[in-house]
């Protein structure tokens, strides 16, 4: 390799690292970049150095941003609960419209990373258990009008299914596959629950 070539190639290491350097981090992109490995690992399985990677910084530089993991989880729950506080809620016309128009909102990467994050972490993290109950809590108060004292045990199924909806996505994600939104699946399990309840 020539003298030239080389002051060259490095020349343009550098102009790139600058590039990288000038781009935005923020709080902002260090929780996607945990909801994104989160979805692929699990909150657990995300240590800082995977959310570095993801965002394209060295792992000391999140220490710019936050004290330690925990003040990020504590972030991207917060973050996760605002999410599901604010998603807007589809008209109660007909219950079967009701789930399909619910399991579609969820078909978006994003709101798929966040259910998942928080229903499997409702367990071990107050915030996430919080996040869950509050979004349980709207969609009973949006179906209570329809379904009565049924609505409860109605979002929990509904809940129930979502989350397994949003597993199957995920395991699809993992092998780099896809499922189709089944409208007609949903449909047959609000025609079981109507009949049997």
């Amino acid at each position: 390799m020539n003298t030239k070539a080389f002051f060259s190639d490095n020349l343009t290491v550098k102009a790139e690292r600058k590039l990288m350097k000038k781009e935005k981090i923020s709080k902002e992109k260090i929780i996607a970049a945990f909801l994104k490995v989160s979805f692929e690992k699990s909150a657990s399985g995300t240590a800082l150095s995977d959310i570095a990677e993801e965002v394209g910084i060295k792992k000391a530089s999140l220490y710019n941003y936050y004290d330690n993991r925990d003040a990020i989880v504590c972030d991207v729950m917060g973050f996760c609960g605002g999410v599901l506080k604010s998603l807007p809620l589809p008209p109660v016309s007909d219950v079967g419209d009701f789930s399909v128009s619910l399991f579609r909102v969820f078909d978006s990467q994003r709101n798929m990373e966040i259910f998942s994050l928080v229903d499997s972490e409702k367990l071990f993290n107050d915030d996430a258990f919080a996040a869950f109950e509050d979004f349980k809590i709207r969609l009973i108060k949006c179906l209570h009008l329809e379904l009565k004292e049924r609505s409860e045990m109605f979002v929990c199924a509904l809940l129930f299914l979502l989350a397994d909806y949003v597993s199957a996505k995920k395991m699809m994600a993992r092998n780099g596959d896809d499922i189709e939104f089944s409208e007609k699946k949903i449909r047959a399990m609000i025609d079981s629950f109507m009949e049997n309840s």
